[in-house]
């Protein structure tokens, strides 16, 4: 497979209108259809993040990149094109075992005036001291363009219809955050509620891929107070054998997603939701907990396919893969039996 756009030290960069051209000749043409950098973009844009409604205990968007397979005229010839990106409103009860549901079908992003001109969404970070303050909530919105990381702060009202907007336009990280130094591809953030914060400083676990599409973690450290006054806690460490054994065998992250408990659960017990693919790009969930002050996370739910709702998001997904695994076929078969013929002419213009 060839790409039509460069990489970068982000990964190969895939926005709307971009396309990876399949090439049944390309280098990973014999062990699979897709190449290594489309396998992980696929799903890393086919659920992209996840933000709770600021004032709603079981509310939330869900951000995705829709991909999709277009054949060329000539045989062995197709594009992997992304549309443009859409959000989805959907609602989940309280526990491990809540119902969720679709409150609003697939919209355009462009409806989110603070991600106007925004490259490839990569995560939302919400500022430590900057939540339900004043009727509003600041977050800052990380994206890739241009093959430069960047950042946002935006604004989202606790009124009617959540007019959002851009409070500080974007801005490099490199140079500007000193906990984030090196980083590779972001994911997801997660908070660090075990840990006890001091001197106002919250403490989020950051998930990145490195360039060789890696999963790493480091934990980074924020004072409250609307600015970025960050540092590094503990740098890059590859996820699957690390400290994190609840998370081992995770390479395809999509989202972490805190759990919203119920008036039942602990209040020193910290659930999360854990959404990332498998190789045949279903989408997952696993369910970690962990106690505060406790020594490490433990697996509360093993990987299970995901529910309606968010199985509806990455429907798309499977029904691609089908699709490519179909074309690839087709390919084969058909570059079998032109090798055919050619090698039948050779044997009689020999004779």
């Amino acid at each position: 497979m060839t790409t039509t756009s460069p990489r970068t030290q982000y990964g190969p960069p895939l926005h709307p209108g971009e396309s990876f051209r399949v090439d049944p000749n390309g280098p990973q043409a014999h062990t699979d259809p897709v190449a290594v950098a489309v396998q992980h973009l696929v799903p890393f844009l086919g659920l992209r993040a996840v933000l709770p409604v600021p004032d709603s205990r079981t509310r939330q968007w869900v951000f995705r990149y829709e991909s999709y397979l277009k054949e060329g005229k000539e045989q062995g010839e197709g594009e992997l094109l992304v549309k443009d990106p859409d959000y989805f409103l959907i609602e989940v009860d309280p526990g491990l075992d809540g119902e969720s549901r679709i409150v609003r079908d697939a919209r355009p992003l462009s409806e989110w005036g603070s991600l106007a001109g925004i490259g490839q969404l990569l995560a939302f970070l919400p500022i430590p001291g900057m939540q339900n303050k004043d009727g509003a909530s600041h977050y800052w919105a990380f994206h890739v363009k241009d093959g430069r990381l960047l950042y946002r702060n935006i604004e989202i009202k606790h009124t009617s219809g959540y007019p959002d907007s851009i409070k500080r336009d974007d801005r490099p990280v490199a140079g500007e955050w000193m906990s984030l130094g090196g980083i590779g591809l972001i994911t997801s953030f997660m908070s660090v509620p075990e840990a006890e914060k001091t001197g106002g400083v919250h403490q989020f676990r950051v998930f990145s891929f490195d360039p060789d599409w890696k999963l790493m973690v480091r934990t980074i450290g924020i004072k409250e107070g609307g600015g970025h006054d960050d540092s590094l806690i503990a740098p890059d460490t590859q996820v699957t054998g690390t400290s994190l054994p609840a998370l081992d065998g995770i390479t395809q992250l999509a989202a972490i997603v805190p759990v919203v408990p119920k008036p039942t659960d602990p209040a020193d017990l910290f659930r999360f939701n854990v959404l990332h693919f498998k190789p045949q790009w279903e989408l997952n969930l696993r369910a970690i907990e962990v106690k505060k002050g406790g020594p490490a996370y433990t697996v509360e739910r093993l990987d299970s396919l995901v529910g309606q709702v968010y199985a509806q998001v990455s429907a798309f997904m499977s029904d691609l893969h089908r699709k490519l695994k179909q074309w690839f076929q087709a390919v084969v078969s058909w570059a079998k039996g032109v090798w055919n013929e050619i090698t039948q002419y050779f044997s009689a213009s020999s004779r």
